[in-house]
């Protein structure tokens, strides 16, 4: 069954799928992208952060889903978060985190893993602490849809000093010209020497939840470094994080061939 407008997304059961609490555990499947993704957007945070005032800058995660596991290192350097997503059921898992609703996922593996095992805190109280510095500073939770000119209604042009997009973008669009046409809207939310944060499957052309198929565009490297450079972004860094032949053969949630991690800046 195809589900291209999101209209049945299960995200309870994505979050199960995809993020399970076991994840960091020795004899969990390290080819969870979790494990690479988490450590480059630390390796971001720790390096850029001084290109900003940490005092003032706000953060819009743009279509980040049921999930706030790529906040949990920004918090310590931002003021304000907006998460946004177009699907609803989306929106309402991470306002359930934020409310502290006791029905909400649990994330605490996230936490201990970036504040334990990333930023070397050996401490139950940091963890605690970083938790509730994320839930005070998500601003609010707001929906988004890229496929329009105004792509966050709420979020004025050129008040935000960083967008982050992760495996959204490419599952949306059709072609690269309408993938550099949903960068260039991204380039208009941002301040001047503002940054864009994107974690991108690559060559995906669909992938399952819950028996439900999503179509994606099979973006590739070049098409993401080329489009990001033709509508205005200078690219700092980028990773690549490819599947070995066994997990390509044995995931079977998708077809994507691997991710790549970037980091871009408005010049």
């Amino acid at each position: 069954m195809d589900d291209p407008d999101y209209a049945h997304f299960n995200a309870r059961y994505y979050l199960h799928q995809r993020y399970p609490g076991d994840i960091f555990e020795a004899e969990a499947n390290a080819n969870f992208s979790q494990h690479w993704i988490m450590p480059c957007y630390h390796r971001f945070y720790q390096q850029f952060h001084k290109e900003w005032d940490t005092s003032t800058a706000t953060l819009l995660d743009l279509g980040g889903g049921p999930c706030i596991h790529c906040q949990i290192s920004a918090a310590p350097y931002v003021a304000k978060i907006y998460h946004s997503d177009y699907v609803e059921s989306c929106r309402d898992e991470v306002l359930m985190w934020k409310k502290k609703d006791p029905n909400a996922y649990d994330w605490s593996p996230y936490f201990e893993h970036v504040v334990n095992t990333l930023e070397g805190q050996n401490d139950p109280d940091a963890v605690t602490e970083r938790i509730e510095m994320l839930r005070s500073k998500i601003e609010d939770v707001l929906f988004c849809d890229i496929r329009r000119t105004n792509i966050v209604p709420e979020i004025a042009a050129g008040k935000v000093d960083i967008v982050v997009s992760n495996a959204c973008i490419e599952n949306v669009v059709k072609s690269v010209k309408e993938y550099e046409t949903v960068l260039q809207q991204i380039k208009n939310l941002l301040s001047p020497k503002g940054f864009f944060l994107t974690m991108a499957n690559l060559g995906c052309s669909f992938y399952h939840i819950d028996g439900k198929r999503y179509p994606s565009y099979p973006i590739t490297e070049e098409n993401i470094v080329v489009s990001l450079q033709k509508v205005g972004f200078k690219v700092h860094h980028k990773e690549l994080y490819l599947k070995s032949p066994e997990c390509f053969k044995s995931y079977k949630p998708s077809n994507s061939i691997g991710r790549m991690f970037v980091a871009a800046q408005v010049y």
